[in-house]
């Protein structure tokens, strides 16, 4: 019974013996397996190395073929440019040609008007110095000219001059009453007055005062009318100013003899130049009345 137990044993060890190494021969294939799953764990970085070598390369291309695209395009720009530049050029240069043509328009449109100006001035002062010389004497030879609403008596054929100079002829000295002589500065008060007033404007040197003078002193001596008279043959340049300055009238000539009508800062009517004695009377009628 103990041989059967010991060779019982012997068998067992033996079966325990065999599992362990059937146990060890099963386990050794794992480790072939752990080592084959470890070589492809240490090939796959191969495999990510020449994937991300192939992704490199082709990010290369894309860059490449990127920066060829950018290029062509910064080339066509700048050739777009350059032919925006040529074609603006010619634009440059017409607008440069436009402003020298307004220029040219503008300086000879202000030579122009210079040109006006002057020939105007040249008119103006050579009418001035002929006014001058010329004004009072010729004014006065137009003896009939008047602008006021008196009617003009009938000469019955014979010309005013003629009429008039035979009337003053005919005049007695002790028939003549001389007008109230006055200076600027009454003709001045008389101007601004309330009341309408008749002025006598003449100078011995004048030829058709010396007629009319004769006749305007009969009609006072007769008729009593009331007239001043400004004598502007001894009137000094400060008297002289003031009466032309006092109405436009003056300041455009005037000649003598001249007879005015004046108040309220105007010259109400007037006989210019030379009449007859019954043209004179009719015109003093209507304003002897208002003194």
């Amino acid at each position: 019974m103990a041989e059967e137990k010991k060779k019982k044993d012997t068998k067992k060890n033996n079966t325990v013996g065999t599992k362990k190494t059937t146990s060890k021969t099963k386990t050794t294939p794992k480790k072939t397996t752990s080592s084959s799953k470890t070589t492809t764990k240490k090939t796959a970085p191969n495999k990510t190395k020449s994937a991300s070598k192939t992704t490199n390369s082709a990010v290369k291309k894309t860059k490449s073929t990127t920066t060829k695209k950018v290029a062509t395009k910064n080339t066509k720009t700048a050739s777009k440019s350059s032919t925006v530049k040529k074609t603006t050029a010619p634009s440059k240069n017409v607008d440069v040609n436009n402003k020298e043509e307004v220029k040219k328009d503008k300086t000879i449109e202000i030579n122009q008007k210079k040109l006006v100006t002057g020939i105007a001035i040249v008119v103006l002062v050579v009418s001035l110095i002929l006014l001058c010389i010329f004004g009072s004497d010729s004014v006065s030879t137009k003896y009939q000219k008047s602008s006021t609403n008196s009617e003009e008596s009938s000469t019955d054929g014979n010309s005013v001059l003629e009429q008039a100079t035979k009337e003053s002829e005919e005049i007695k000295e002790d028939e003549r009453t001389a007008p109230k002589l006055i200076s600027v500065d009454d003709y001045l008060e008389l101007y601004k007055s309330d009341e309408v007033s008749l002025v006598l404007i003449s100078k011995e040197s004048c030829g058709y005062c010396q007629i009319a003078v004769p006749i305007i002193e009969n009609i006072i001596y007769t008729d009593g009318v009331k007239i001043n008279h400004v004598d502007v043959g001894d009137m000094s340049d400060d008297d002289t100013a003031k009466l032309i300055g006092s109405d436009d009238y003056f300041s455009e000539g005037y000649g003598t003899p001249l007879i005015l009508v004046v108040g309220e800062n105007s010259i109400k009517d007037k006989i210019e130049g030379l009449t007859t004695k019954e043209g004179y009377k009719e015109f003093f009628k209507k304003y002897s009345s208002e003194e």
